[in-house]
């Protein structure tokens, strides 16, 4: 049987333990919090005029006019009506990208990406997987399919994509924080201020 002094030992040896462990969880989550917190004051928002986007897709409407075989351009126009948040015409070029060259790769993740902005997390992953089996060390493939998989709510996994990301970038950055910070990017959270779209 346990005396009072040793009872006393007992409970403050316990006591210490549970104060370290509380005080490193206290120190990681303030280093999360700044990262974030920084990122949030040094992160640009990102906004186009609808008319500047417009002006920049019909350029490349020309261009494909004048060369109607180039997937890349196709590929590029695709990417101005996501901004545009035009998903369908973003997907139709990205399909005719895939057409016109079926070993373009890019077409997989930048289709995945317009998924899960478009809120179609679960077809988004099954692009994001697709490219990802044949560049498993994508960083940006990596960082949105995390997120994707936070959507769907497979957290487990989404750390281990989130970590390969960190892993595999030589530099980390403070992006990685942001993308953590804000996993889901859909029509909800956008707006349209003075006739431009931005993301909020």
């Amino acid at each position: 049987m346990m005396t009072k002094c040793n009872q006393r030992k007992a409970r403050g040896a316990v006591t210490a333990i549970y104060s370290s462990q509380f005080k490193v969880r206290t120190q990681r989550m303030a280093v999360v919090i700044a990262a974030a917190l920084s990122v949030s004051l040094i992160q640009p928002r990102v906004a186009w005029g609808h008319a500047d986007l417009l002006a920049m897709i019909e350029a490349v409407a020309k261009q494909i006019e004048s060369d109607p075989k180039n997937a890349t351009l196709y590929l590029r126009r695709g990417e101005l009506y996501r901004a545009h948040i035009d998903w369908k015409s973003a997907e139709s070029d990205y399909d005719r990208a895939a057409q016109l060259d079926p070993k373009l790769a890019a077409v997989e993740f930048l289709r995945g990406r317009m998924l899960f902005e478009s809120g179609r997390s679960e077809r988004a992953k099954v692009e994001l997987d697709k490219f990802l089996a044949g560049q498993t060390n994508h960083v940006d493939a990596l960082m949105v399919r995390a997120r994707v998989l936070v959507r769907l709510g497979q957290r487990k996994a989404a750390v281990a994509d989130f970590s390969g990301a960190i892993a595999q970038s030589p530099e980390p950055g403070l992006n990685i924080f942001w993308s953590a910070r804000r996993p889901k990017w859909t029509r909800a959270t956008w707006k349209q201020p003075c006739g431009g779209w931005m993301k909020v």
